[in-house]
């Protein structure tokens, strides 16, 4: 997907949406942000009460303004200390809450879309879409957004008084203020786009680093640090690039908007007021607006500069938020029980879609097989050929070019893809197991099991004896991945799982593959309870594990060459014979 950036009106839907539960308090917000922007304009107003006292004489202002001076100082600190304080709180409330919400529905997107995002998308790239740039836009948006209404509080009545001191004064504060927003018109898009390639850049490392962290292994095993550091480091190194670029034009405009309002504006009224022959009071009431207003105002370059940061990282959530799962549900997909477990591929054609969604070569063309209803049957076949698609096929992961997919006589399309996922029980060679309990991670599959249930689940899968002595028992902590654990004591949590879960329909995907003989042997003994009397599709490489099954079904570039018996096809099928030959297994 191309990727597009987000214009103001979605950036506002997409923050409005998110705030409907605290929009009373936004409305708080906002009150006392004006609040607290009218209060501090008032302190210029009181300089000039001042003096204008002061000059008629100190014994004048002792005796008529200096009680009401105390009391209009009292008055200002107290209600610019009181808004301030409560508009902080409820900008960091109010902020945090919309950036949570934005990062759920995110979180929530995410998981709806299909594998084939997943598989074109690095991990690192997700996390960091998922937290860095949703932190830094939400809140350099918002906090830009309650910045401008406070600015508007301190400008508008500052404006008002300052225009009616002298008007002369104010066109030359207009002026200045023209003259800074046509510096930020021609600024700001420059900044966001380079600011967006540099977002994008830091992404890509945080993948790779995610990804050097994950194969730490791989990377000694095999003495690659020196190499993987280095492509880090030239990552790195384009990253600087792009920020220096952005850095030079952000201080161009930086620095000149510095000179302009901190240094000729001010000075430039002291020279114009002594030229026009200004009272004192209303020159140095001008010079405190300008100090108090115009350094605030050369805020909002920093604070507009931020927020186009902010619509850089969002773009790139927004990017993530435009991606359409490949597989959606049918508005009308039910949540249909599976009984039978008769599972049919009819006439499939399929090939994995690439990143632009067209499709890569065909792993299946007109592809049929039909599996008996409480059977168990392996697929094998060399690697390549077709055997996890089908898996993928069947959990619904990926939907067919073509032809169709059924259980029990419904095709899946039309049944609800959780609903059906939730009667199938996957075990995978490579175990995803939570850094947690082990009860949280048997609870990962039913979170409403009790522990009597939990400890049964381990015993079917005669690996409870093993956690039993663990001091803290179900509480003992497994490492993050399960570290802690042996491949073995990994594996006999999945199969606990699907104990636990209580399938319709298990699928093993090469389960005893990385196991030595007596751990595959113990652990297909222990998986018997579960698959007896359910229909069980078992995808291995160690033809060992499937020889027992009611029939095999031999698989050679998506096409069915063979399949029957473990005997009878070691005897009629060269490519099955060939396979066991080199395992050393006969056709006993």
């Amino acid at each position: 997907m191309k990727n597009r950036s987000a214009n103001i009106k979605e950036i506002v839907s997409i923050i409005f949406k998110h705030s409907s539960k605290i929009r009373i308090l936004i409305v708080l917000e906002l009150f006392f942000l004006v609040a607290d922007g009218f209060f501090f304009s008032r302190v210029p107003a009181l300089l000039k009460f001042v003096v204008d006292g002061l000059e008629k004489g100190y014994d004048y202002f002792l005796s008529n303004h200096l009680y009401e001076t105390i009391f209009y100082s009292i008055g200002i600190s107290a209600g610019w200390f009181i808004s301030s304080a409560l508009q902080h709180y409820l900008k960091e409330k109010n902020s945090t809450t919309i950036m949570v919400s934005v990062q759920l529905s995110l979180y929530e997107h995410l998981q709806n879309l299909s594998m084939e995002f997943y598989q074109s998308t690095y991990i690192g790239e997700i996390t960091s879409r998922l937290t860095n740039d949703i932190y830094k836009s939400i809140r350099e948006i918002y906090f830009t957004f309650t910045h401008l209404i406070w600015l508007a509080g301190l400008l508008i009545p500052s404006m008002i008084t300052m225009a009616s001191y002298d008007i002369g004064f104010f066109g030359v504060f207009v002026a200045v203020m023209l003259l800074f927003t046509c510096i930020l018109v021609i600024i700001l898009p420059i900044v966001r786009k380079k600011q967006r390639f540099a977002m994008d850049q830091m992404g890509s490392i945080n993948a790779k680093l995610t990804e050097s962290v994950y194969s730490m292994v791989l990377i000694k095993s095999f003495a690659q640090e020196k190499n993987v550091a280095d492509k880090i480091q030239r990552e790195s190194a384009s990253f600087l690039d792009k920020i220096l670029k952005t850095t030079r034009i952000r201080v161009i405009g930086s620095d000149s908007s510095s000179t302009l309002i901190g240094i000729l504006a001010p000075t430039s009224l002291l020279w114009i007021g002594a030229l026009l022959r200004i009272e004192i009071s209303v020159i140095i009431a001008f010079f405190s607006y300008w100090l108090t207003t115009g350094a605030r105002v050369r805020g909002i370059l920093d604070t507009l500069q931020r927020v186009v940061e902010g619509f850089a990282s969002f773009d790139r959530v927004y990017d993530y938020f435009q991606h359409s799962p490949l597989v959606q549900d049918q508005p009308c997909a039910e949540n249909f029980i599976i009984k039978k477990g008769e599972i049919l591929f009819n006439d499939l054609t399929f090939g994995y879609p690439t990143v632009n969604n067209s499709r890569a070569v065909k792993v299946f063309n007109d592809f049929s097989l039909s599996i008996t209803e409480r059977s168990r049957t392996a697929i094998v076949g060399r690697s390549g050929c077709g055997k996890t698609t089908l898996f993928n096929l069947l959990l619904r992961f990926f939907d067919p070019d073509s032809g169709e997919v059924m259980i029990d006589g419904k095709d899946i399309r039309t049944i609800d893809q959780k609903f059906l996922r939730s009667q199938i029980g996957l075990v995978m060679q490579e175990t995803l197991l939570l850094n947690g309990t082990i009860r949280e991670n048997m609870r990962f599959v039913s979170s409403e099991a009790d522990d009597a249930k939990i400890i049964q689940a381990l015993e079917d899968a005669k690996i409870w004896d093993y956690f039993n002595n663990y001091e803290d028992g179900l509480d003992s902590l497994i490492g993050e991945r399960g570290i802690r654990l042996s491949g073995g004591q990994r594996q006999r949590i999945s199969i606990a799982r699907i104990f636990l879960k209580d399938p319709s329909v298990v699928l093993l995907d090469e389960v005893t593959a990385s196991m030595d003989s007596d751990t595959e042997k113990s652990i297909m003994e222990s998986m018997e309870k579960i698959l007896r009397g359910r229909t069980t599709i078992i995808i291995s490489h160690r033809l060992s594990t499937v020889q027992s099954c009611d029939e095999i079904i031999v698989l050679d570039q998506g096409t069915i060459v063979d399949k029957g018996p473990h005997r009878e096809l070691y005897n009629r099928c060269e490519l099955y014979h060939n396979l066991c030959t080199r395992q050393d297994l006969t056709g006993r």
